[in-house]
């Protein structure tokens, strides 16, 4: 089986989402914040160059999105959100 093939994705989607919230803490770590996704973000360190804390803060957020995204999923909170606003959309 190919590694391209569409069989795989599913696949792929789960791991990504599992690396993602390790990913953030790792970001946390260099940032001095507090670890875990869920917490508030800190202050930019002393002596950290303005664009790597920007640089860092981008790819955090990022990683943040996916993993809560891929929480919500899971938990099937977006599915009604999603039924309702297409629902609302169509009235």
């Amino acid at each position: 089986m190919p590694a391209g093939d569409a069989r795989d994705w599913p696949i792929a989607a789960r791991a990504k989402r599992r690396t993602t919230a390790p990913r953030a803490d790792h970001i946390r770590k260099q940032l001095r914040w507090q670890l875990g996704i869920l917490h508030d973000q800190g202050v930019k360190p002393n002596g950290m160059y303005q664009r790597t804390h920007a640089r860092l803060l981008a790819r955090h957020d990022a990683l943040v999105n996916v993993a809560l995204t891929g929480m919500a999923k899971k938990l099937g909170l977006l599915r009604g959100r999603l039924e309702d606003t297409v629902a609302e959309a169509s009235s």
